[in-house]
């Protein structure tokens, strides 16, 4: 049998209300959805304003500050480079009394059977050249001269014999090395 084609009226007109009631109801989601959004934009576009004039405001000042920070920066470059020329010359302060404190000690040191004929002070190297008549001499001035403070730190690198003089006296060369001093640039 064929299914036959409903003729009823009030079906019909039922059918067109569910249509128009779907129409509508899509029409009034798209209608809220549409606000929802420009009501979203609106309020982002707002925020995105206030910090554009944010960050208008804080070119502004920081223009205004450009020569104060400048100026900062210059005279901050002016005291590390003071600094660095302070600790210069408060390291030559320390060599210049530290060669005389270092000859004095050596001095101070020597056996009275050994003669000092050179001395030789480096940041990070003593030379000492002498004669001695006593071969036990020598190791008495190594210990004295380890016991010195100018001369702490200071191991012994060589010791060389040197040819002996006219009077039997033996020549000898120390050579102490040390540990080495930082070198400061001062920015010149």
């Amino acid at each position: 049998m064929p299914i036959g084609v409903n003729l009823l009226p009030w079906r019909a007109r039922q059918a067109r209300r569910q249509r128009l009631r779907l129409g509508l109801i899509g029409l009034g989601s798209g209608l809220a959805g549409l606000m929802a959004l420009i009501i979203v934009a609106i309020s982002i576009d707002q925020r995105n304003a206030a910090a554009r004039a944010h960050q208008a405001d804080l070119e502004a000042q920081l223009a205004e500050l450009a020569p104060a920070i400048a100026t900062y920066r210059r005279l901050e470059q002016t005291r590390e480079r003071l600094d660095a020329r302070h600790s210069v010359m408060q390291q030559l302060g320390e060599r210049r009394t530290h060669a005389p404190d270092a000859l004095a000690q050596a001095l101070a040191a020597r056996p009275p059977a050994i003669t000092l004929t050179r001395l030789q002070i480096r940041p990070k190297e003593r030379v000492i050249e002498g004669h001695t008549r006593q071969p036990d001499a020598l190791p008495r001035l190594i210990d004295a001269l380890r016991a010195a403070p100018a001369f702490a730190g200071f191991r012994l690198q060589r010791l060389a014999h040197l040819p002996a003089e006219r009077d039997r006296r033996r020549g000898f060369r120390l050579v102490l090395t040390g540990p080495s001093t930082p070198v400061v640039d001062d920015g010149r």
